[in-house]
């Protein structure tokens, strides 16, 4: 579960006032825990599309529902990466 009160309030656009309060508050807090990092990558068109419809079937502007992701699966991969050595290791 986010810390964020997370919505749907529109197509997702980043022009709907609830959504940029969200981004504003999102970037104070990663300010306030000293957390800013940019990171950039390049997509082809279609996979950018197809991201930005996810994002905006979720409500959320498509920077924030990739974030979202990115961080969903990177907790998820942890998770399974210690599960896994623990039942190599025998203590499951």
């Amino acid at each position: 579960m986010s810390k964020y009160d997370v919505r749907v309030v529109g197509a997702g656009g980043e022009t709907d006032p609830e959504i940029l309060n969200m981004l504003e508050q999102a970037e104070r807090d990663a300010q306030q825990e000293g957390a800013e990092v940019r990171v950039n990558f390049r997509w082809g068109q279609e996979q950018l599309a197809l991201v930005k419809e996810a994002a905006r079937l979720q409500g959320l502007p498509y920077q924030i529902y990739i974030k979202k992701a990115l961080y969903d699966r990177a907790k998820a991969d942890v998770a399974e990466h210690f599960q896994l050595e623990r039942i190599r290791a025998g203590r499951v």
